[in-house]
């Protein structure tokens, strides 16, 4: 239902601006692109992407994980090509904690626990750089904003911040919640969120861990600024570097908004409002938004040729041998045919 609702959120979207956009005039930016300057732009793209696969190792080594750089790095791809085809936004992130929970693990506590929480701190640690960045661009932008922009980025640096405290002081809560009322230990979901958020305490220790992710996700965050700096490059927009630095990181706040795959449409949108006050048409405002989304499904594909040619399971990863914790929370029935019959003699052939 959800994924229909987005679906349905991306076509009223496009529909608006296809009814708003001259598309001859979008037809016009098409064909003075520089294509080299886009080919740059995708290729920092995939920098990006090499950046936060680094990220995401250092984040999964305190929980654990052993696996090499490069298999991180196919990892991130393979989620990122999921993330295109299926509905949801989040359909990548489940694929790489499936794979995670494959590689050697040697932490205390469940692989697929510290898997999944593994790639929801990865994106929580981008997320924390964005706003912070969009925070400090609309406090000091060199041009006027709406006022909705300000709110908005409010919200989100609100929201945020609880998010935060929540998740690395919510497991000393939830204990004290427990201890009073332990019946909610029978709620599937009351177990999850509550292995999740002790697992996030083995941060407490790391905090070299946290601050150097946060430093490549804010190397990550500027190397966005720059791409979609050289995409207006390559259409002839004169925007400075600056101004890019305002409004790429408010765009990409918007495009997280649960309305639409993908950011489809939101992002285009995002662009004409923002960049409208420094002079910019909704037509090439509108396609810088189609050249930066292309050049995502073109580093995504990257992640197929992962998926088809790297050494990574097809269907389902080889999980080692589960833990103690695991194996009482496993409920599921092996289908042998000699299961139950151990130490008893067989029947005669």
């Amino acid at each position: 239902m959800t994924s229909a609702l987005r679906w349905g959120g991306s076509l009223l979207l496009l529909g608006v601006l296809a009814w708003r956009l001259p598309w001859d005039q979008v037809g016009e930016c098409f064909a003075r692109l520089d294509v080299r300057l886009w080919g740059v732009a995708v290729g920092l793209y995939l920098v990006c992407q090499v950046v936060s696969s680094l990220r995401w190792q250092l984040l999964s080594g305190p929980l654990g994980f052993r696996a090499s750089f490069g298999r991180f790095v196919g990892m991130y791809h393979i989620g990122m090509f999921f993330n295109l085809v299926l509905p949801t936004s989040v359909g990548g992130d489940v694929v790489r904690a499936y794979y995670l929970a494959g590689v050697p693990h040697d932490g205390a506590g469940g692989r697929r626990t510290h898997a999944v929480l593994s790639v929801f701190l990865d994106r929580l640690n981008g997320l924390v750089l964005l706003v912070a960045l969009a925070g400090f661009a609309a406090a000091f932008s060199p041009v006027a904003l709406p006022p909705w922009v300000y709110v908005a980025v409010g919200v989100a640096v609100a929201g945020l911040v609880g998010g935060v405290v929540f998740l690395f002081a919510g497991g000393f809560v939830l204990q004290a919640v427990l201890r009073r009322y332990p019946g909610l230990l029978r709620s599937r979901y009351v177990a999850v969120l509550g292995r999740l958020l002790l697992a996030a305490q083995i941060y407490r220790r790391h905090p070299g861990t946290l601050l150097a992710a946060s430093a490549l996700s804010l190397v990550v965050q500027a190397l966005n600024v720059v791409l979609v700096w050289c995409i207006g490059a390559g259409l002839g927009l004169d925007v400075p570097l600056v101004c890019y630095g305002v409004v790429v990181p408010l765009t990409s706040l918007l495009t997280l908004l649960p309305l639409s795959v993908n950011g489809i449409g939101l992002r285009e949108a995002g662009f004409a409002v923002l960049l409208a006050p420094l002079g910019v048409a909704a037509a090439p405002a509108a396609t810088l938004g189609l050249l930066q989304f292309l050049a995502t499904m073109a580093c995504s594909l990257v992640g197929l040729g992962f998926y088809l040619f790297g050494r990574y399971p097809r269907y389902r990863p080889a999980f080692p041998e589960k833990t103690s914790e695991e194996a009482g929370h496993d409920r599921t029935v092996r289908r042998d045919p000699d299961q139950g019959r151990e130490g008893q003699p067989r029947a005669a052939a």
